[in-house]
């Protein structure tokens, strides 16, 4: 679910930015970003259940960043495997490096800050989807220098999550239809 939510919201950001600043990718792009963003949470726990799960469980309690919690249990992050994976489907560079930097994309290559920003944006948005207090969080979660870099601002986080929940809403009647 947090990657579908992810993907909508990376292809709303987009579209949104898409007049503000050079997109050199299309949103479908960004949707796909969106989606994968997260690949290697699931990598990680099919291949380290045990240990993932521990750190699942830490950082549940805790509330500390999974990645961050990784990177001291295992010694690398989910965000290190999923952009090794799409190394390996030999996927474009900006989407590896949206991928590998979405929870700092102020590290990335330069060529690469746009795509990234727009993946981190699309986390915070689908981590607080649903929530009772969903905007009061994503304005907790994100830096405003990630929407500004987009030419976006704070007072359109109301836009974009009504949006994102918007479009999954479509998504959801669509795939009870498929489904």
């Amino acid at each position: 679910y947090h990657s579908v939510i992810s993907a909508l919201a990376a292809k709303t950001i987009a579209e949104m930015a898409r007049n503000k600043v050079a997109l050199h990718e299309g949103e479908d792009t960004y949707f796909v970003a969106g989606l994968l963003h997260d690949i290697g949470v699931f990598i990680l726990d099919q291949h380290l259940p045990d240990v993932f799960a521990k750190v699942a469980a830490v950082c549940e309690k805790t509330g500390d960043p999974l990645h961050e919690l990784e990177k001291q249990w295992i010694g690398f992050g989910h965000q290190e495997v999923g952009a090794e994976i799409l190394k390996k489907w030999k996927q474009a560079g900006p989407l590896i490096d949206a991928v590998m930097y979405h929870h700092h994309p102020e590290d990335a290559p330069e060529a690469s800050k746009t795509f990234a920003r727009v993946v981190y944006l699309a986390h915070g948005v689908a981590t607080n989807v649903g929530s009772p207090l969903a905007l009061e969080g994503l304005m907790g979660e994100v830096e405003s220098e990630h929407l500004f870099a987009l030419g976006l601002c704070d007072e359109q986080l109301p836009e974009i999550m009504e949006k994102t929940e918007q479009s999954a809403e479509k998504s959801e009647v669509l795939l009870s239809i498929l489904g």
